[in-house]
């Protein structure tokens, strides 16, 4: 059967929309994109494997916990955030902003480290929060690096943009500390201090040498970028 130009032309057009839907959908998922070393990683919580690989999806409630070892988490809308050794995240539900219908992502620092780096969305509002025992950060796209110790204190560092540093949820539109680019703020006895300024230069040399694992991630390549995206939709086969 030959088709017209135009025919062959519209059945080009839907084919191509069909694709992207397709990887809009599977762009839905958080997943671990790569760790330095998967044999001291794990995922806690329900509806988990044995095994730990790049591109594995962690669903909701999952806990990714790091002991000699980092990895990188990325997130439906891009951004990214690495743990350090000796950390835990978890996955909490992602909630709808009732006002401009936008996702909102919301994870838990329980210890440890991370790095995020957080994509930029418009708005006044943040869009991704991530809790401590004794704060929360809001943010709407910037870049930091996050402490929580077992003591429940946790530190923040901006190296880019600005982020709102409270207490809870509910202190993040009226009482929080807005602390930007070059300053950091602690949270402890149930209050933020300060914003303080520090070298935002030696700052990010020393990342290099007290969480060398971390830098690693962030700054060098992912070669198995491809690999972790082919092992992700796997894993979102298993999972769902």
């Amino acid at each position: 059967m030959n088709l017209q130009p135009q025919s062959r032309n519209l059945i080009l057009i839907f084919a191509l929309s069909l694709f992207s839907l397709v990887l809009n959908a599977e762009d839905t998922s958080i997943y671990i994109e790569s760790m330095s070393n998967s044999s001291n990683v794990a995922i806690l919580g329900t509806q988990v494997s044995n095994t730990v690989e790049a591109g594995q999806v962690l669903n909701p409630g999952n806990r990714l916990q790091t002991r000699d070892s980092s990895a990188r988490i990325v997130y439906p809308d891009g951004s990214l955030v690495t743990l350090g050794k000796n950390s835990e995240v978890e996955i909490k539900n992602s909630e709808e902003d009732s006002g401009t219908k936008k996702p909102i992502s919301i994870s838990f620092l329980k210890t440890g480290f991370i790095h995020a780096r957080i994509h930029h969305q418009d708005g006044d509002s943040p869009h991704f929060y991530i809790e401590t025992r004794t704060a929360v950060v809001g943010v709407r796209g910037t870049e930091f690096t996050l402490s929580s110790s077992e003591s429940e204190e946790a530190k923040i560092h901006v190296l880019e943009g600005k982020v709102a540093f409270a207490v809870d949820h509910s202190k993040i539109e009226t009482a929080a500390q807005n602390v930007s680019t070059g300053q950091l703020a602690n949270s402890k006895a149930g209050a933020i201090t300060p914003p303080e300024v520090f070298n935002l230069a030696e700052y990010r040399k020393t990342l290099s040498v007290s969480h060398p694992e971390v830098h690693k991630l962030i700054y060098n390549k992912i070669k198995n970028h491809a690999e972790a995206t082919q092992t992700r939709h796997k894993s979102r086969r298993r999972h769902k």
